[in-house]
């Protein structure tokens, strides 16, 4: 896995191009695109921050929740703003913090 920070260290424009993108109003906004078994992919608005150099989304319990929790792919886009039309978009696999992973901060 490659954390936002070690991203950010190999090619430091395009996280912070993304981190800008992803911020664009008050909140880090951005569309989940998550898999169910056989049924189409759904999409999802979630909220994200990019914290000690990791990415974290804040999902509540919910259907887009069951979904990683069954299949942790995911691929994640910034809201597209017709004014600027710039876009970030990130596949990765989903993986839950715990206080360890906390501990073991960059």
């Amino acid at each position: 896995m490659v954390t936002w920070a070690e991203f950010s260290g190999a090619s430091p424009d395009l996280p912070a191009s993304g981190n800008r993108l992803l911020n664009r109003g008050q909140t880090g906004e951005a569309l989940l695109g998550t898999v169910r078994g056989d049924a189409p992919p759904s999409i999802h608005p979630i909220l994200v921050a990019v914290v000690d150099g990791r990415l974290y989304a804040f999902i509540q319990p919910s259907a887009k929740r069951t979904d990683l929790e069954r299949d942790s792919r995911f691929a994640l886009h910034a809201h597209i703003d017709s004014a600027a039309p710039s876009e970030v978009s990130i596949r990765a696999t989903a993986i839950w913090p715990t206080r360890r992973m906390s501990a073991q901060r960059p």
